[in-house]
């Protein structure tokens, strides 16, 4: 009787566990691209040669912020804290968020991009009083959640 080897038990755990491993005809996941909408930039990227039509309505600003990211909503809310009122903001998607949107994959929410932000430590007071005012912490027995 041959005695068995590390090596020779390592090639048959291997060998079962590559032949368990065929693919099938059909992959049984789905998926596609999700956030930022490339067909409207290039929409917008296409129009570059053509006249543009006389817009509809006209409006005046005080101040234009081009991006509903978190640096667009952020600006946006310093110049309104500091008495700027005549603020608009614009983005090539419907909602605002940016890279921070979130999106939902079969009904379970789930983030798309910089979702990450740890509590605020008590240094942190601006980033403290911004998530409070969206309603996304409070402080609890004197500690930030």
């Amino acid at each position: 009787m041959t005695p068995l080897r590390r090596r020779s038990l390592l090639l048959g755990a291997l060998a079962a566990s590559l032949a368990a491993c065929r693919p099938s005809a059909q992959p049984h996941w789905s998926g596609g691209w999700v956030g930022a909408d490339a067909a409207r930039g290039h929409r917008l990227r296409d129009l570059r040669p053509a006249p543009l039509a006389a817009p509809v309505l006209q409006r005046r600003a005080g101040v234009l912020i081009v991006g509903a990211g978190i640096a667009g909503l952020g600006a946006a809310r310093a110049l309104m804290q500091a008495g700027i009122d005549d603020v608009h903001v614009f983005d090539l998607e419907n909602g605002a968020g940016g890279n921070s949107r979130g999106h939902a994959i079969d009904g379970i929410a789930c983030p798309l991009g910089a979702h990450y932000l740890p509590v605020p430590g008590d240094a942190a007071g601006a980033v403290q009083a911004f998530l409070e005012e969206l309603g996304l912490s409070r402080r609890v027995a004197g500690r930030w959640i």
